[in-house]
């Protein structure tokens, strides 16, 4: 899904929420340290809250991903 002109892994547009899973390999090094903090920026400035999860976190714990997610999801279903 994209949003502007950033691909993101995951989006709830209505609740203005992005999530990225990040993977060690793909995010490490200045160059996409600096990119993924100018996304973010980018993304705030367009109304959305980003949470960035490591792929050992969504492996390992998904029950404490999922609550985290959930409850970001009825922060944004409040305040609509």
């Amino acid at each position: 899904m994209r949003v502007g002109p950033h691909l993101v892994d995951f989006l709830w547009r209505d609740e203005n929420l992005v999530v990225e899973t990040d993977g060690y390999i793909s995010h490490r090094g200045r160059a996409a340290f600096e990119d993924d903090r100018g996304r973010d920026l980018d993304l705030r400035t367009r109304g959305f809250d980003v949470i960035h999860l490591a792929e050992k976190q969504v492996d390992d714990e998904p029950s404490r991903v999922a609550e985290v997610v959930g409850a970001a999801l009825r922060v944004g279903a409040d305040v609509s």
